[in-house]
């Protein structure tokens, strides 16, 4: 029984390691639009899984951050 249950937790550790995803941070993203509008499509479709994600959260920030600089609005055309 023991064993089972060190296997269980270890394959969970195993398997959240494999997110190999560099971790961005706000400049990054706001600096780079169409990777934070890519990474916030990604995590507005999956927000149970990818919400609480260190790069989703920095996305969300540096989207938040180029709204209130004037930087982040479409454009109409």
């Amino acid at each position: 029984m023991m064993k089972r249950a060190l296997f269980i937790v270890l394959t969970g550790l195993s398997l959240a390691a494999c997110d190999t995803e560099p971790t961005r941070d706000v400049q990054f993203y706001l600096e780079h639009k169409e990777e934070r509008t890519t990474k916030l499509t990604e995590c507005l479709n999956n927000p149970g899984e990818k919400s609480h994600t260190p790069n989703c959260k920095n996305a969300l920030a540096a989207e938040q951050k180029a709204l209130m600089q004037g930087t982040g609005m479409p454009s109409i055309k």
